[in-house]
């Protein structure tokens, strides 16, 4: 009754709270580690306009509302670029709704826990086929108006958590420029000192300049990926529970290793819908 009873006149689905059953494999912390990451941000969405997903493993709909849609061909015969699709169901029933005009929310007094993957390889299949659909409909909902309609916190955090993994490969490449021009700089700081002492002034004008403009962008930068990082952390570790060790320790860095690669894999290949990703 308690999801049921989330059900108002804007609201066209409401979702449970996803856990992982602990069985003492390791895939299983990871598991719990994205879900956990998961909860902090749809918590955030559902307060504030609509969740991107509603979990296919519990939730619920109007049928009047989605009933058009599962009877559609786009629903029981998907198609990305021309391509079978095997994209998620549940995230395509959350769009739509949204697209309609309705809130997709979830309940957090409602706890329902499953079985990870049966290993990493699938737990990697799993993260591929989640990161090509998030992209797919990225795109998709800011070009139809969806994004649009589901709030200003729901673009934004779809936008952030698909192109971080971008922006952070940029930021590392900006960095090894970085490197490669202090390296070059100095050669050419000790070129004007001993070969055009009459230029030396310049250099070091040009030298200080471009040392303190990176270094305060730097410094900004950092401090606040610091804060931001350490607020997320600490709700996070509050999630976790008694298991918060195994899964900080480790577990939960390779759930946030895959993500990053699945992300950005993802992005080049979100047409790539193949079956294999199931089995």
């Amino acid at each position: 009754m308690s999801m049921a009873s989330k059900v108002g006149p804007n609201i066209g689905g409401v979702g449970a709270n996803i856990g992982i059953i602990n069985d003492g494999r390791k895939v299983s912390y990871s598991s719990e580690f994205v879900e956990r990451m998961r909860e902090i941000i749809f918590r955030a969405l559902s307060k504030n306009g609509s969740t991107m997903v509603l979990d296919g493993r519990c939730c619920l709909y109007r049928t009047g509302l989605i009933s058009e849609l599962i009877l559609s061909e786009k629903f029981t015969d998907p198609r990305v670029l021309g391509k079978r699709s095997v994209m998620g169901d549940d995230r395509q029933m959350t769009s739509y709704i949204i697209s309609k005009g309705y809130r997709a929310i979830k309940d957090f007094d409602v706890k329902v826990l499953t079985k990870s993957q049966e290993s990493f390889r699938k737990f990697f299949r799993q993260q591929v086929r989640w990161a090509r659909v998030g992209w797919y409909y990225y795109f998709k909902e800011l070009l139809n108006g969806t994004a649009r309609k589901a709030g200003a916190l729901y673009t934004f955090e779809q936008t952030y958590a698909y192109t971080l993994p971008i922006l952070l490969i940029v930021l590392g490449l900006m960095r090894f420029y970085d490197v490669i021009y202090w390296h070059l700089a100095v050669h050419h700081f000790e070129f004007y000192h001993h070969f055009h002492p009459e230029h030396l002034l310049t250099a070091m004008i040009a030298f200080n300049t471009r040392f303190k403009d990176v270094f305060i962008t730097r410094a900004m930068t950092s401090i606040l990926d610091f804060f931001g990082l350490s607020i997320f952390a600490i709700s996070l570790n509050a999630k976790m529970g008694k298991e918060r060790l195994r899964v900080w320790g480790g577990y939960g860095a390779i759930a946030l290793l895959l993500m990053f690669i699945t992300t950005v894999y993802g992005l080049f290949t979100f047409w790539k819908q193949g079956r294999w990703l199931t089995r």
